[in-house]
């Protein structure tokens, strides 16, 4: 097994990108084996089946990769929002309060202001862009 370990480095290290890859690969793996150990100190009878659903769960129907697509777009593209202004020199830590002010004034919009008709969808998303700009322009005046 060591050697089977140590053949697999040597080779990931003729290539740098594989490297980054394979450490990705093994962090991630190591994190879910801590995990399932975990669970299993916590509560050893159920400890399986809830890793098994927690690892198959999300894949088991179109509504629910839906639904995990539903809560991860807003979250990728705020990282996504961050990653970019890092990439331009900027430092923004504020993200995460734009997008929560935004959606909330987007929400406020979508439940309270039903007199607009087919655009209400429109002055929604466009609200909550607004609010997040203006949550965004407070510090930025400040610096």
């Amino acid at each position: 097994m060591k050697d089977l370990w140590q053949s697999v480095l040597e080779s990931a290290s003729k290539r740098p990108n594989s490297v980054n890859i394979l450490s990705s690969i093994i962090a991630a793996l190591g994190g879910v084996l801590l995990g399932l150990i975990l669970m299993i100190i916590v509560s050893p009878t159920n400890a399986f089946g809830a890793f098994f659903e927690m690892m198959t769960g999300p894949l088991s129907s179109t509504r629910r990769i839906g639904q995990v697509v539903r809560a991860t777009v807003p979250i990728l593209l705020t990282g996504l929002s961050v990653a970019f202004a890092f990439r331009t020199g900027l430092f923004n830590i504020g993200a995460s309060g734009q997008m929560m002010f935004g959606g909330v004034i987007a929400i406020y919009i979508g439940v309270h202001w039903d007199f607009l008709g087919p655009l209400h969808w429109v002055v929604g998303v466009l609200g909550g862009m607004l609010a997040g700009a203006f949550w965004g322009l407070i510090p930025g005046l400040l610096k």
